[in-house]
């Protein structure tokens, strides 16, 4: 067996916008690609997109919050993965013909917050995106069959990370309109097309130490501080995190390599 590519822990220090119970949009459908055109965007606490030229319906007595996002600069830019175990594919390889993933099909769906020292779960605000991915070949067991291991479908999202000032905008119908500095954080967006997302093979060797495949339900894993750049960084390079030149441009360079990052071949 041999490793043929890694990828690092991304480690995101991101400020305070919310609490438990907050606000705060938890997700909205836009594109990484969307949202650096666009520069900036409102929305209301459920997530709707508000045109600059757009009024909010409010009742006298009551006030309606939105939060604008804007860019800080460009953005500042980084390529991240979301990886995602499939549950129902893991199959124990008896033989080397056994195989998993033909004919699968799933949606893949982004929830990425921002909040305190928690990136991608914690409570705040979020941009989401949700497309099918249809896997039309199989994964095979292959050589792990020979170590009696297990194999599964792992699915490699490539998204974009921002840096973006937050505010706070309180309407009220007789009392006017506020607004208030909610701080700076780290958004994140999916990259349209799927560029720079691939599936491929986990594998679980146990007498290797290699286990990439944990129970047979969905699980995800969030990895952060990929190379500097939009989702045009990919051009031209490939898919997944185990290409060179994620692996080495990424920053910090010496961010820790999660199991599940690695592509193993027989």
């Amino acid at each position: 067996m041999k490793l043929l590519g890694n990828l690092p822990v991304v480690l995101c220090s991101l400020l305070a916008l919310a609490s438990v119970g907050s606000p705060f949009p938890i997700a909205i459908d836009i594109t990484a690609e969307d949202f650096m055109d666009m520069k900036s965007i409102k929305v209301r606490s459920d997530g709707t997109i508000i045109n600059n030229t757009d009024t909010i319906d409010i009742v006298c007595g009551g006030c309606t919050p939105s939060y604008s996002y804007s860019l800080v600069g460009d953005g500042n830019p980084h390529q991240n993965f979301v990886i995602t175990q499939k549950g129902g594919t893991l199959v124990a390889c008896d033989t080397s013909g056994a195989s998993t993933g033909t004919g699968f099909a799933t949606t893949l769906g982004w929830s990425l917050s921002l909040g305190v020292n928690s990136p991608f779960s914690s409570v705040g605000f979020g941009i989401s995106e949700s497309e099918t991915y249809s896997v039309s070949n199989s994964f095979p067991c292959n050589g792990v069959a020979a170590e009696t291991g297990d194999i599964c479908v792992l699915f490699y999202q490539a998204i974009t990370a921002f840096t973006v000032d937050v505010t706070e905008v309180l309407e009220c119908a007789c009392a006017g309109t506020s607004t208030s500095d909610a701080g700076t954080a780290i958004v994140y967006a999916p990259n349209a097309n799927q560029i720079g997302s691939i599936a491929g093979r986990g594998i679980n060797v146990v007498q290797h130490g290699v286990e990439q495949c944990v129970g047979d339900s969905d699980r995800t894993v969030n990895y952060y501080c990929g190379p500097p750049g939009g989702p045009e960084w990919w051009t031209g390079r490939g898919e997944g995190p185990w290409i060179d030149d994620y692996v080495n441009q990424r920053e910090p360079p010496d961010c820790s390599i999660p199991i599940e990052a690695n592509m193993y071949t027989d």
